[in-house]
């Protein structure tokens, strides 16, 4: 198979779909048009990029590296989690913390 036609790889950082439609009515702001970044999978990349050995001009970095907040991706403060609770039609339920940026739309989100 031509690498031209190889299959795509999808990477869907949402919680389910009937969480994301939900999220209207708790406030978030088009949940269904936004982008969607689970917490602890944003951190660590975050983090991954942050302790790069080199800095904006390319020279090594001294020391160890400190994390006292990470901010959105926008560069915005880091939108404030609340915690949801969402019950299902069968009776089963699930909690999740939810934010949304002010500024991009960005919505983070942690099952708890």
């Amino acid at each position: 198979m031509s690498p031209e036609f190889a299959p795509l790889e999808i990477v869907c950082d949402s919680p389910p779909y009937p969480i994301v439609r939900a999220c209207a009515f708790i406030g978030i702001q088009t949940p269904e048009d936004v982008r969607w970044c689970e917490v602890n999978r944003f951190r660590a990349e975050s983090r991954a990029q942050a302790a790069q050995p080199h800095n904006r001009d390319g020279k090594e970095k001294r020391g160890g590296l400190r994390f006292r907040s990470i901010p959105c991706s926008c560069g915005k403060k880091f939108p404030r989690l609340t915690a949801y609770l969402f019950s299902y039609n069968d009776g089963s339920e699930d909690t999740y913390r939810i934010g949304q940026c002010d500024h991009c739309r960005r919505v983070y989100w942690s099952e708890l």
